[in-house]
């Protein structure tokens, strides 16, 4: 009878125990199985939370990075524009009547264009953006160092925004002009049309470098009322084109002279 008894008296025992042990907290808040616990509840949630190692918002790179100006490319890395020091690419010539449409300018670039226009003459650039930050032209003698151009330009800047920019060049002496392009935003590409047309003394003719007379044995620019090029060089002149006249060594071999 008092091993029964004791039976009874211990096994309810036992059973409180193990479900005291089962129910109740064996960790402190703070410890390993908290954060384990609170990592797998963070982790299983989309979208805004935080971070759950450290709670601070997550970080956006890549495409969720916002764009703008000054800021570089989020994406790739890219460090931000120097607008004072621009890459610039040399677009090449553009003969006259000739038209560039469909240009693509360059992220960090500037494009350079050249063309030849005859002295009392005028002529119009128009410059249209198709895609892209809106663009900016200005001309400029082929000479001038590119860091200063936008200073010594012989226009006011050409804008080509949501409508087309153009200005009207009365063009000061014949031969060569250069053409520069950049974007209002160095950090964004952009497309454009370049249109390059004569309104007056649209009759008169250049070519893109100066003309060169060289005279021969014997030769000489002038004496007096007299030319050795009698008539030729004034009259190219008047037809707009740029000349010079060597002056020369008259008795000396080929390769000195």
């Amino acid at each position: 009878m008092k091993r029964r008894r004791v039976a009874r008296i211990v096994l309810p025992l036992v059973t409180a125990v193990a479900l005291t042990a089962a129910c109740g907290d064996g960790s402190t808040p703070g410890t390993d199985t908290d954060a384990t616990t609170a990592t797998s509840i963070a982790g299983s949630t989309s979208g805004g939370g935080v971070e759950p190692t450290t709670g601070t918002a997550p970080v956006t790179t890549g495409d969720d990075a916002p764009s703008g100006s000054g800021s570089g490319d989020a994406s790739t890395g890219a460090p931000a524009c120097d607008p004072t020091n621009l890459a610039l690419d040399e677009r090449g010539f553009i003969p006259r009547g000739e038209n560039r449409p469909g240009n693509t300018l360059a992220r960090c670039g500037e494009d350079r264009w050249y063309f030849a226009a005859p002295s009392e003459s005028t002529v119009e650039v128009k410059l249209t953006r198709t895609d892209g930050a809106a663009s900016t032209a200005a001309i400029a003698y082929p000479d001038e160092d590119p860091a200063t151009i936008w200073d010594k330009a012989l226009t006011s800047p050409i804008v080509g925004g949501r409508s087309p920019g153009s200005a009207i060049f009365a063009v000061p002496r014949s031969g060569e002009f250069a053409l520069h392009v950049r974007s209002d935003d160095p950090e964004l590409a952009a497309g454009y049309d370049l249109e390059i047309r004569c309104i007056l003394g649209c009759e008169r003719e250049t070519t893109r470098f100066p003309v060169m007379f060289v005279h021969g044995w014997t030769g000489f620019e002038n004496i007096g009322p007299l030319t050795y090029f009698y008539g030729v060089a004034a009259m190219i002149e008047e037809l707009g084109f740029a000349h010079e006249i060597a002056v020369l060594d008259p008795y000396n071999h080929t390769n000195v002279r």
